[in-house]
């Protein structure tokens, strides 16, 4: 689960630039079809970068874990220390989170589902050719689509019938359920994102845009049209998965209809994402980030406990067991390579030490608490001019650890970490 979260958060980062920047440049020309196609392509980058960033990580060459001038050597768990307590760190807590949202919108999704179903049977079906009109009863819903079924109220037939079934079967034909489809996957993967719901709106309205055009482009007398989609406006519409006829700002749909077409001129600003895409790239890379999500994917939804009956964690007297070591060691959020990437782009040769061509092995050791802090870091083999720089980059992996555990507890545990400064 950690790496679908993780996932979610790199295809989150990825639609809202994208989406921001198509706002920005595009959301208000009238030219629905490319539009759409654009809202599409947002969401197919969004989705497949995630995974060609993976396997480009999975396939690209093993790093030399060193940083020009700076080796880092093996890490070695020295001994350890239990406590008494539980850990329950704050990233498995959003984990368990994004799961019980990730639980409600599929079983919201389902739930929406069977309310079709249970109006399509509710109804008298129509059968066409291409498509069924359903005639419901219950005179609360505006017309709308879903499907292959067009849904509407005995009290549609005495507007006109005509205008509403041609505006219904243009969502059809144009095949706007799919769009939907997706963009309610989307929306479960990425629930706690506000992007995600915008997108989809976006999407619906761009859907009316298109279906409004098709209506238009039949013959039919604007106003009387826009007097139509007025008198429509009341009426309940599904949040998800239906096209409905008062979907979107009125306002706005009318406006587009008198708009001029965009010239193709125009529709080169869709290059605009490329520079978008790249800086979400970039974003994603940054090294808080990357080390963040790494962090996120390596975290499990399991949470150990201990028996705190005999006493609280500050009460509890410690038990030292020296130069031995616990049954699960600690463990960099991403794995090793995850720590030695973020050493390697944190560590820096200090400048005076380079000048004075001082150089040597400085062996640092330090604590890693139940909660993945460090703590107690100290230096058992010095080297003046190049301890500082080596604590301080231990110190920066402040919570950035997977605790050890000792019989199901989280434990203290102590390593120590060799840095080995070398001038070429």
């Amino acid at each position: 689960m950690g790496t679908l979260f993780s996932y979610s958060i790199i295809s989150g980062i990825m639609l809202a630039l994208l989406y921001m920047t198509y706002k920005c440049f595009l959301s208000s020309e009238n030219q629905p079809r490319f539009n759409r196609i654009t809202l599409l392509a947002i969401y197919g980058i969004s989705l497949l970068m995630p995974p060609v960033l993976m396997l480009y990580k999975k396939f690209a060459p093993e790093a030399t874990y060193a940083t020009g001038n700076i080796n880092i050597g093996k890490i070695e768990a020295m001994t350890f220390t239990t406590q008494a307590g539980s850990e329950i760190s704050i990233t498995s807590i959003l984990l368990w989170i994004y799961i019980a949202g990730l639980i409600v919108s599929v079983l919201w999704t389902a739930f929406t589902i069977s309310r079709f179903y249970i109006l399509a049977r509710s109804g008298n079906a129509e059968k066409h050719d291409d498509y069924t009109i359903v005639w419901l009863d219950d005179t609360r819903f505006a017309p709308f689509s879903w499907w292959k079924n067009i849904f509407m109220t005995k009290e549609d037939k005495e507007d006109d019938l005509r205008i509403i079934e041609i505006h219904e079967r243009a969502h059809i034909e144009n095949r706007h359920f799919y769009d939907l489809v997706l963009s309610q996957f989307v929306n479960i993967i990425l629930r706690y994102n506000p992007i995600a719901w915008l997108m989809q709106s976006e999407l619906k309205a761009v859907h009316e845009y298109e279906a409004d055009q098709q209506v238009l482009s039949s013959g039919c007398n604007p106003r009387d049209y826009q007097f139509l989609l007025i008198k429509k406006a009341v009426g309940q519409r599904f949040p998800s998965l239906a096209n409905s006829l008062n979907h979107s700002k009125l306002k706005k749909r009318m406006t587009m209809m008198y708009s001029k077409k965009t010239s193709t001129a125009r529709k080169a600003r869709v290059l605009t994402l490329v520079p978008a895409a790249v800086l979400a790239l970039a974003f994603i890379n940054v090294p808080v980030v990357s080390t963040a999500i790494n962090g996120v994917s390596a975290t499990t939804v399991s949470v150990s406990t201990t028996d705190d009956s005999k006493g609280t964690q500050n009460s509890a007297p410690e038990q030292k067991a020296e130069n031995k070591l616990p049954d699960k060691l600690p463990e960099f959020k991403g794995g090793d390579k995850a720590m030695m990437n973020f050493l390697m782009e944190n560590i820096h040769y200090p400048k005076e030490a380079e000048k004075a061509k001082i150089q040597g092995r400085v062996t640092v050791n330090f604590k890693i608490t139940p909660d993945g802090s460090v703590t107690d870091v100290e230096v058992m083999k010095s080297v003046p001019g190049l301890d500082e720089e080596a604590i301080r980059v231990v110190k920066s992996m402040d919570k950035m650890w997977i605790p050890a555990y000792e019989n199901g507890k989280a434990v203290t545990c102590t390593y120590t970490l060799p840095v080995s400064f070398k001038l070429k």
